[in-house]
Formats: structure tokens, C-alpha cells, sequence
């Protein structure tokens, strides 16, 4: 049964979230504040996060920064959204980036989406890479999951040219036929 963490200031959409996700089938911890998210993080072993960004005693962001490595997948659900902040949010690792109002069925999927991808890091990491070159494959495969592919934006990330990631990604056989795109 996946653990979902819900942190965001108003109870009565929180606490509605939670009933939801429970009887999907879903472990929820709830959270209102920053430092009950803290808490929370440190307590639970969540499989996902779903964080609003304007909590009372602080940024959902920086309590975003605050959860120690390997962290779950972190889906950021705001009224306030806009291109900046969701930039901002995916920069410092969140999976996905929502806002509100938002149909129960689009956040239920993102939850599923991001739950696969908890369990696909939980068994990257139990598979143990034998190399350096398994590490870096590992390493390079998640973090173009993470940006959604963009290999422009996974460049930047990892702190190399555009082509050297293609040529890794085809080294690697991690792309299909749109490597080039």
C-alpha cells in the first residue's frame, strides 16, 4: 500500500484529499504546516509527497529543499501557480507541478505516476550498479525522467553540452528514434 504525504494549510481540502486517497487504496499522513511537514517527512516513509507551496510558517519550496536524499517523488499543488514558480519548483526536484482547482482524476493519475517512479528509484538503488558507467546511466536515465524528457533542460541539470548527453543517451540506449529531437 503506497504511503502518500499531504501537506497544505487548508484542513478541509487536506483532510477531504486524504478520505479520497484512502479509499484509492492509499496510506495518507496529513500535514498543515512547514513544520509539521518536517515532522511528518521525518517520521513516515512516504512513498510520494503532494506539498503546497504557501504554508503558514513558510515556503512548501523550502521545505521541499529541507527532505534529505533519496527523497519521493514531490508533486507541488498551489492556487498559485505560474511559469516562474513551476520552473522554480522542477529546479529543486519536485516530479510535477499543479494547481488548483484541479480534477480529482488529473491527481489521482500524477499520484500513480509518481508512485511508479518511487518504485522505480527504490529498485535502481536495491539494484546496486557494479560501475561507474552503471551509476552514471542510472543517474543520467532519472534525472531526463525527472524533466520530462527535455534533454535540453537534463544538459543543464547535469552540467553537460546537449550533444554529450545525446551521445550518452545513445551510448547508454536510453533513447528511441527521437534522440536527435
Amino acid at each position: 500500500m503506497p504511503h502518500l504525504l499531504i501537506v497544505d494549510d487548508e484542513v478541509a481540502f487536506t483532510d477531504a484529499l486524504a478520505s479520497y486517497f484512502r479509499r484509492d487504496g492509499y496510506q495518507v499522513t496529513t500535514a498543515y504546516t512547514a513544520a509539521e511537514a518536517r515532522d511528518a517527512y521525518d517520521r513516515v516513509d512516504a512513498d510520494v509527497v503532494l506539498l503546497d507551496v504557501r504554508l503558514p510558517d513558510g515556503s512548501g519550496l523550502d521545505v521541499l529543499d529541507g527532505f534529505e536524499e533519496p527523497r519521493p517523488p514531490v508533486l507541488i499543488l498551489t492556487a498559485y501557480g505560474d511559469v516562474p514558480l513551476a520552473v522554480d519548483a522542477m529546479q529543486r526536484g519536485a516530479c510535477d507541478f499543479l494547481t488548483k482547482p484541479v480534477e480529482l482524476t488529473v491527481l489521482a493519475t500524477a499520484v500513480r505516476r509518481a508512485v511508479d517512479l518511487a518504485a522505480t528509484r527504490r529498485a535502481a538503488r536495491a539494484s546496486a550498479p557494479q560501475s561507474l558507467d552503471d551509476v552514471e546511466r542510472v543517474h543520467i536515465a532519472q534525472t531526463l525522467h525527472d524533466h520530462g524528457g527535455n534533454r535540453t533542460h537534463t544538459a543543464r541539470v547535469l552540467g553537460i553540452s546537449r550533444a554529450t548527453l545525446i551521445k550518452k543517451i545513445r551510448d547508454y540506449g536510453l533513447g528511441g528514434p527521437d534522440v536527435l529531437a
